[in-house]
């Protein structure tokens, strides 16, 4: 997508960074940002806020290779009520930490959270180091190591969505342009 829409718009600079979901829900509403990829947790209820899907995401329980249930093909996850879990800072990411949460009382149980860092790399590296398991959009495999299980959930917790998410009210012209590559390229099909 970035590569075509560079070649399609060449004389639009593009700049590229990685940020918690807090904080880059804090930039786009400050305007710092113009449009950021993102889990749709809360975004929702932003209304300064447009999204639109570009991919449905299912969770999965992480879990190191050594566990006992690191093998199970899917998991009840009231299995795991009195394991220890690392989830993501809640003042980083407010909306992926209370969807844990949620997915946790939906189970019928609190997670006894251990841990809360700031970045899902280290949430992978606590999880590996067996300090504890997490909950996590499934596609968080891609930056895992080979050690680290992916397990299904065993009910359907329904499909997060991956959204591109910018101000209603921009005056940047760019955004729409990109918008409209994005519809064309289908990065996630």
């Amino acid at each position: 997508l970035v590569r075509r829409f560079r070649l399609q718009y060449p004389q639009i600079q593009l700049e590229l960074d990685q940020y918690p979901h807090g904080e880059l829900i804090e930039r786009l509403n400050n305007e710092e940002l113009d449009i950021g990829f993102t889990f749709s947790f809360g975004v929702e209820s932003i209304e300064s806020l447009d999204r639109i899907c570009v991919h449905h995401e299912t969770m999965s329980v992480v879990l190191q290779e050594d566990h006992p249930l690191a093998n199970a093909t899917v998991i009840n996850l009231a299995d795991l009520a009195t394991a220890p879990f690392v989830v993501l800072n809640r003042r980083e990411s407010p909306q992926g930490y209370h969807q844990t949460l949620q997915i946790c009382s939906n189970y019928g149980f609190s997670p006894n959270i251990v841990h809360e860092p700031k970045l899902l790399q280290t949430v992978l590296m606590l999880v590996d180091a067996g300090m504890g398991i997490a909950v996590l959009p499934t596609s968080a495999r891609l930056q895992a190591s080979k050690s680290l299980r992916f397990i299904q959930l065993d009910e359907n917790q329904g499909s997060h969505e991956l959204v591109a998410t910018w101000k209603k009210k921009t005056a940047n012209p760019s955004v729409d342009l990109f918008l409209e590559e994005l519809a064309v390229v289908k990065p996630f099909e």
